[in-house]
């Protein structure tokens, strides 16, 4: 007898599947544009040129007074709430902000090895120190009482959205990609940088700017081959006719590289011996076969020994709005950044005022005590309740804040005298004075505009070349 087919049932309901299967893609579809934009400012440097990492280290950095442990910067950050990814990616972090080679002006002073021409690798965390430094206060904390602040990522800190330099400093140089995005800026020379923000202020046509590697020991002598692309070298000199030295390599080639590629042509014939005697800085000396070099010039030198490198820019940063915006030249870069920085500036002085408003209805009060005869009601007042009921009685024109009150309270009976009341009347008048200034700054902002160019003018004789252990 045959045996009868078993009827297999799953228990699937189609209707149900789909509805999985709908959810499902739209769930890794959200999840992965989360992860995207995540990535994105990570990865790419934002409006005030710097990537989220490098934004959080200088922010925790701001609250320190003097220097503290690379390690004990990266604890911080983590236990301040405000990194997420460890504290060796955390101390990396300060390192590359503080290394006098992978930058021409590092953000943040240090003490210990950061790194050198010949061996860019920082000492360990554990052994080296990190600080706030004239380009911590000068470049990137300014206006600290405006900047504008974000929740952190669970909610318990706040954390800088951007911060309000007021050069664009994404033009110190950045090499990184993000998902879909790549963002690769040449570093540039401060000056130039600074100048280009004077002439943007003043409606003049923008110089094109060359880039710059000082700090790998690049030559200043660079070729541009293309809009937004460059050629690099390095540094020799031809000693005698068969003996030249390189004193620099172009960025992005490592000494080790080129140490392979002299052991190769030496196998080959090309070269008869080097010596490396690099310390700090590159210097290898090379003998080539008699009379090679009798005629050369230094650029012999660098085509003979392939020590250039072609580098291509892609001016991809983020916006105030947290969007990609990718830039034809520097120049574009260089004027959106001076629009945007000086509606900071209009905010600055918005906050002055309103600073100066609330110490004038603060001192009013005091004034309003004074002349209802605080002086002597103070010691008749049965207990502190009274005291703040008469303030308050006093505030309702006023409208001076409950911390202003409290403070009132809080006065000691020194400071109910006639030389105090005199030194809040004079407050009171400085303080109008003061807002009558901010008044007329905010109604023409030409004003404002020139106060901007002014502190680039004032930037500018600032020398920002890193000094040891600075």
């Amino acid at each position: 007898m045959a045996k009868s087919k078993k009827t297999e049932n799953h228990n699937i309901d189609n209707q149900t599947l789909t509805l999985l299967d709908y959810n499902s893609s739209d769930y890794v579809n959200t999840t992965s544009l989360e992860y995207s934009m995540y990535t994105l400012d990570r990865a790419i440097p934002g409006i005030d040129g710097l990537k989220s990492s490098q934004r959080k280290a200088i922010f925790t950095l701001s609250k320190i007074s003097g220097e503290i442990k690379t390690v004990s910067c990266a604890g911080k950050m983590i236990s301040d709430g405000i990194y997420l990814h460890g504290d060796m990616s955390a101390s990396g972090t300060l390192q590359n902000l503080a290394s006098p080679v992978a930058n021409n002006y590092p953000l943040i002073g240090k003490r210990g090895g950061f790194g050198t021409q010949v061996n860019s690798t920082p000492a360990s965390a554990r052994y080296t120190y990190v600080k706030k430094n004239k380009s911590t206060e000068m470049l990137v904390l300014r206006d600290a009482d405006i900047i504008p602040m974000k929740e952190n990522y669970d909610g318990t800190t706040y954390e800088p959205v951007h911060f309000l330099p007021i050069i664009p400093l994404s033009l110190f140089g950045n090499d990184s990609m993000s998902v879909g995005y790549k963002s690769t800026i040449l570093p540039h020379k401060i000056e130039d940088i600074i100048d280009n923000c004077i002439r943007a202020i003043d409606k003049k046509p923008l110089k094109e700017m060359t880039p710059y590697y000082v700090s790998c020991g690049a030559s200043d002598v660079v070729t541009k081959l293309d809009e937004n692309k460059y050629e690099f070298y390095g540094k020799a000199e031809v000693i005698d006719a068969s003996t030249v030295k390189v004193t620099g390599l172009p960025p992005n080639y490592s000494i080790e590289k080129f140490i392979e590629k002299l052991i190769k042509m030496s196998d080959d014939g090309e070269i008869r011996d080097y010596d490396n005697d690099s310390t700090d800085v590159i210097d290898i000396t090379i003998k080539l076969p008699r009379g090679t070099s009798a005629k050369w010039t230094e650029m012999d030198v660098i085509e003979y020994f392939g020590i250039n490198k072609k580098m291509t820019q892609h001016l991809t940063v983020l916006g105030e709005n947290g969007k990609v915006k990718v830039y034809d030249t520097t120049m574009d870069l260089i004027k959106d950044f001076v629009d945007f920085r000086f509606k900071y500036y209009i905010k600055r002085y918005e906050k002055k005022l309103d600073d100066c408003a609330a110490e004038v209805r603060y001192k009013i009060l005091i004034k309003e005590c004074f002349d209802n005869d605080m002086i002597a009601k103070v010691k008749g007042f049965a207990n502190r309740a009274e005291m703040v009921e008469f303030v308050k009685s006093l505030n309702t024109e006023i409208e001076a804040t409950e911390e202003n009150i409290q403070s009132i309270v809080n006065f000691p009976s020194y400071r109910w005298t006639q030389d105090n009341y005199q030194s809040v009347l004079q407050d009171i008048q400085d303080n109008l004075d003061l807002m009558d200034k901010y008044n007329e700054l905010l109604s023409n902002h030409d004003l404002i505009w020139d106060i901007y160019k002014s502190e680039l003018k004032e930037l500018r004789k600032i020398d920002f070349t890193p000094k040891s252990d600075n």
